[in-house]
């Protein structure tokens, strides 16, 4: 099923990926955060949230209703890929957005197929200045827990994807881009203890890609947990999403290039 920009995203689009990133709070996942750069510093910014080992689990969930058989036939052979404009997203959504003219920019894509056992969810959102990555980032969380139900603004689930959110975490100069470490922060204060180590227990194999790409060859970076491509303007660093929740790990790093 492919869907065209026309498309409307409040009918059932929304609810679904709802459901996807709560299920995605109770098992395994893996986030591809990719920042590109031209050489004035615009760019563009994706996010990729690959939650295809969840299928198995989804499919399983799906077998303990009373019409198991039709429910686990219909998982097991569908297929979807769906795009969304944010410029098309309803005042329900659009209206906890502090940065409209930048949020708007951005598109969403979806693809869940049975028969391949994936599911991810790809946002993206072209930039002028690296600074609107940090407005975007904001308005995500927001927005997502303005889907409401189970996933409440002040709760960890609508920072699940964007535990930086509101802070400064980008500088850029030509020649030199800098992440800057900031701590993830997915609203611990909000849940009790015994979730919160149930959440961690069940987030320990999920992972943390970050990969950005420059206009020119890469001169030096400064954490020796990224590593530049064969192509020398691709650096990228993977961790473990605990590690980083936990404070173990960070992002930080500091970039020069020709």
């Amino acid at each position: 099923m492919k869907l065209s920009s026309l498309f409307q995203p409040q009918r059932w689009f929304l609810p679904l990926l709802c459901t996807v990133v709560l299920f995605s709070t109770s098992s395994c996942f893996n986030i591809l955060e990719r920042i590109s750069l031209k050489k004035d510093g615009s760019g563009e910014y994706a996010m990729k949230v690959d939650l295809s080992e969840m299928m198995g689990m989804l499919m399983m969930f799906s077998g303990m209703g009373e019409s198991e058989e039709s429910e686990t036939e219909d998982l097991a052979t569908m297929q979807m890929d769906t795009l969304v404009r944010f410029a098309d997203m309803p005042d329900s959504i659009s209206q906890s957005w502090k940065h409209p003219d930048i949020t708007s920019r951005a598109i969403v894509s979806m693809r869940m197929s049975g028969p391949d056992q994936e599911m991810w969810f790809n946002i993206s959102m072209p930039f002028k200045k690296i600074t609107e990555v940090d407005l975007f980032s904001e308005d995500m969380a927001s927005g997502l827990g303005a889907l409401g139900g189970p996933m409440e603004a002040d709760r960890s689930d609508a920072a699940m994807f964007f535990p930086t959110a509101g802070k400064k975490q980008f500088e850029f100069k030509p020649g030199s881009f800098s992440r800057l470490k900031v701590p993830f922060d997915m609203g611990s204060e909000m849940v009790d203890s015994e979730e919160l180590e149930m959440m961690k227990m069940m987030l320990g194999s999920s992972s943390y890609t970050v990969e950005y790409v420059f206009p020119g060859q890469v001169k030096k970076v400064s954490n020796s947990d990224y590593e530049t491509d064969e192509d020398g303007k691709t650096v990228r660093a993977t961790y473990n999403f605990l590690d980083l929740l936990d404070g173990k790990d960070d992002l930080g790093v500091d970039i020069t290039y020709k």
